[in-house]
């Protein structure tokens, strides 16, 4: 594109036209305002623009302004050397030409690529604010005929309206913008009250001053869109729910919702009736990697040393069972329709009924290991007459049978068979159909066993020995009944917690699909059995 000298001092390639002439006045003067042109396109382009091409630029300046040849007053010289002394101007006149159009070039593609930065900024900009797009357009407006304006000060300025914004949304030029956060720390504040009362929490209360009491869904909904600078004058119910589930990364509803829900979640897993910790113990795994639960031996009785003999080395034997942590969970999800229906209770439902999904999973998941009575790492059964923790003839609980098995814990030996390990039974496991009759076992004051005798119950005298019933049991066998030591002293059974976290997590996404912000519930752990000397089993009659 070729320009007229009134063009180019128009886009600012010069700053003026100086008449032609054969001074060297006039060409020092043309070079110099050809500098300072250059000079002010170079402030243009540096944000963008390669040095090379500038240097190219500015190479070029002196030769457009070199004084015309000299008339020649000497003898015109052969022809020969006259073609070969015509050659040469003309071969360095395209030099110019070819060097000028490059630089052109490259201008352009520089103030191209200029203007797509800017661009670029401002449409990402608008996404992120959406509601102060006219603001971001206004300084993109003013600043993207400048080229003096470079994309980093677009940044800038961009960055100081929205500043100025907020200060005006929280009160004016006078306010600070803590006054925007303090609005929605109290926004927060009451709305999380009046979830936790309206979906019956533990502990919440219903606050009679609360500003957000007795609102919908609807307009709770409308109110955290508000304080995110989103606007909701003339939406309808449908409309407001649509857009807060589509803003949940920014909006403070639908977290509001899921630390409600987490709360109605935890407190159903922990009132749930699980009696698994009861007989368990527990722990923490750091992955899902496969890991070694050892039980340890004993050295050999001290050998007596002759005078002059030598010492023998003390062996220790061990066992290992092996456990892995696995991911248990489901979900769950409020939909628009539920928004617009004020449906809160149902969603508070199907977030307790999780949590207590959440705790009877785990409680089952124990009860499996004793029900199917699997194989340790030796290849025995956990209860095995063998191995002395099964009765070799089944019998119902009395203070007999119940002797003999707390014997058989007693006497039962270290993994390397040279210690007594002496375990005292602290649980009398029972299905619910025998929990009645083992209650009367253990607190009648006279035996049992025996009809009229006023004989004396000893098992009065053990010390604690609590009845755990749980229908898992039942679901296996209504006759069977266990003793089983303290977790913490020897552990029939372990659970093991990712990290040691024994509550679920609640994790939240946005469902495009459905109109639905989905909570993801997920436990991770895993269960085996441990050490079988710390139970004993009774098939029962």
């Amino acid at each position: 594109t070729w320009l007229f000298g009134a063009e180019v001092v128009e886009h600012g390639y010069a700053d003026a036209l100086v008449p032609a002439g054969d001074g060297a006045e006039d060409r020092a003067q043309a070079l110099a305002l050809a500098s300072a042109s250059f000079s002010a396109m170079r402030t243009k382009l540096k944000a963008t623009e390669s040095a090379d091409t500038l240097d190219r630029i500015a190479a070029v300046l002196p030769q457009l302004h070199r004084a015309p040849a000299a008339q020649s007053t000497t003898e015109t010289p052969p022809m020969a050397d006259t073609k070969t002394a015509a050659a040469a101007p003309e071969t360095k006149q395209s030099d110019k030409i070819s060097d000028i159009d490059k630089a052109k070039a490259d201008a352009r593609d520089a103030i191209q690529a200029r203007n797509a930065t800017l661009k670029a900024r401002f449409d990402a900009f608008c996404r992120a604010n959406a509601g102060q797009v006219d603001a971001i357009r206004a300084v993109y407006d003013n600043m993207a005929p400048d080229l003096d304006k470079t994309p980093d000060q677009f940044t800038d300025a961009v960055l100081a309206t929205l500043a100025a914004d907020q200060e005006s949304i929280a009160g004016g030029n006078n306010t600070r913008i803590e006054g925007q956060l303090d609005a929605r720390d109290k926004f927060r504040e009451g709305v999380s009250a009046v979830l936790a009362h309206r979906m019956h929490i533990p502990g919440a209360k219903d606050d009679r001053a609360n500003e957000f009491r007795g609102q919908s869904l609807s307009q709770l909904a409308a109110a955290s869109l508000e304080l995110s600078g989103k606007q909701t004058k003339g939406l309808t119910r449908s409309e407001i729910a649509s857009r807060v589930l589509a803003a949940h990364t920014t909006s403070d509803f639908p977290h509001l919702l899921a630390n409600s829900a987490s709360k109605s979640l935890q407190a159903a897993y922990e009132s749930f009736p699980s009696t698994w910790s009861m007989i368990a113990a527990t722990g923490s795994v750091s992955d899902f990697k496969t890991i070694d639960l050892v039980r340890l031996g004993s050295f050999n009785s001290l050998d007596t040393i002759s005078e002059g003999a030598e010492y023998t080395a003390g062996t220790v034997s061990e066992e290992r069972e092996q456990l892995q942590a696995a991911t248990k969970g489901k979900f769950i999800q409020l939909t628009r329709q539920m928004l617009v229906n004020d449906d809160l209770s149902g969603f508070s439902r199907m977030a307790a009924m999780l949590g207590r999904a959440a705790a009877r999973t785990v409680n089952k998941d124990v009860y499996t290991v004793i029900n199917t009575n699997g194989n340790l790492s030796d290849g025995v059964p956990i209860f095995a007459t063998a191995k002395g923790n099964l009765a070799g003839s089944a019998g119902a609980i009395s203070v007999a049978t119940l002797s003999a098995a707390r014997t058989a814990m007693r006497k039962q030996l270290d993994p390397s068979g040279h210690d007594y390990l002496n375990i005292m039974p602290r649980t009398l496991l029972v299905p619910v159909t025998l929990e009645d009759h083992a209650r009367t076992v253990l607190t009648s004051a006279e035996d049992t066993d025996t009809d009229g005798s006023r004989k004396r119950n000893p098992i009065r005298d053990w010390g604690p020995l609590e009845v755990v019933s749980d229908p898992y049991l039942d679901a296996s066998s209504t006759t069977a009944w266990y003793l089983v030591a303290d977790p913490m002293d020897v552990p029939l059974l372990e659970v093991r917690f990712l990290d040691g976290n024994q509550t679920p997590f609640i994790d939240d996404t946005e469902e495009f699909l459905t109109d639905a912000v989905q909570w993801k519930v997920r436990l991770d752990y895993g269960v085996a059995a441990n050490d079988r000397r710390g139970g004993y089993k009774n098939g029962g009659s």
